[in-house]
């Protein structure tokens, strides 16, 4: 008679390292009242190994996996009952009023206060995504760390939103690229890809009319240089905090080729 594999060891929150974990959407539940699930929605990973030194080099370690089905729809076992029904949900209520009129278009305006409230809801929807492809993941529990303790946006973390009108990206697409930045000298380390771990992300996706654009890194010199002469400029910035209180219907609209463009990892890291 064959042993009975033993069951798994139970899963720890990756917020507090609790027990009691359930189930959690990436992204709120309550979207799907304004995006209904469809057979179009795609979700699109990435991995690259990118230079910063003195000889830069763009490398696809691994080809883009596409995924059919919005993460909307998806619920992941990472989190527990108490931080799922405490401060996770208070992150998601703050956001919700202007998160709804952002999915919907409507004017507004969004003030300090609201900005922050839609950056740490924007936040925890991408650390949550992270973990449907966790080879490419870049977040570091150090930002988990600092969502959990303060509920804002983690320090590393430049959030912008802009207001997307297209048919591609319609009515939600996902795009994840976990990137390696490293300062690499001659010969390139071919011979690391797939071993190596990223410290760098993006992360773009439309809900709706809703366009987010998120970027991070463990290196504090890239998030400085990305903030200094990478950022775009027909978004509208969230976080870190600006003095600018936004009018959304002043907010360019965005067609395809301009999420497309964004969506390129090349945009922003490419051979000198």
């Amino acid at each position: 008679m064959s042993k009975r594999k033993p069951p798994p060891p139970p899963g720890k929150c990756i917020f507090c390292g609790g027990g009691n974990m359930t189930r959690e959407h990436i992204w709120s539940d309550w979207l799907k009242s304004y995006i209904p699930p469809a057979k179009n929605h795609s979700n699109t990973f990435t991995r690259v190994l990118s230079g910063v030194g003195s000889d830069p080099a763009f490398v696809t370690v691994h080809p883009p996996k596409q995924r059919n089905g919005g993460h909307h729809q998806r619920t992941i076992r990472n989190v527990c009952a108490s931080c799922n029904s405490g401060w996770m949900s208070q992150i998601v209520n703050r956001a919700k009023p202007f998160a709804v009129s952002l999915v919907l278009d409507h004017a507004l305006q969004l003030d300090r206060g609201a900005q922050a409230s839609l950056a740490a809801w924007i936040s925890l929807a991408t650390i949550m995504a992270e973990f449907t492809d966790q080879e490419m993941a870049a977040i570091p529990p150090s930002d988990r760390n600092e969502l959990f303790e303060t509920g804002e946006a983690p320090a590393s973390f430049t959030i912008f939103i802009g207001r997307y009108a297209g048919t591609a990206w319609s009515p939600m697409r996902y795009r994840h690229h976990g990137i390696l930045l490293a300062d690499i000298s001659a010969p390139r380390p071919s011979t690391i890809f797939g071993t190596v771990k990223t410290n760098t992300q993006i992360t773009l996706y439309t809900l709706n009319s809703l366009f987010v654009f998120v970027f991070s890194s463990t290196r504090p010199e890239v998030v400085n240089r990305f903030r200094t002469e990478q950022c775009p400029i027909f978004l509208a910035p969230i976080w870190p905090r600006t003095a600018a209180v936004i009018d959304w219907s002043a907010v360019p609209i965005l067609g395809d080729a301009v999420i497309d463009r964004l969506a390129n990892i090349s945009t922003f890291f490419h051979p000198s």
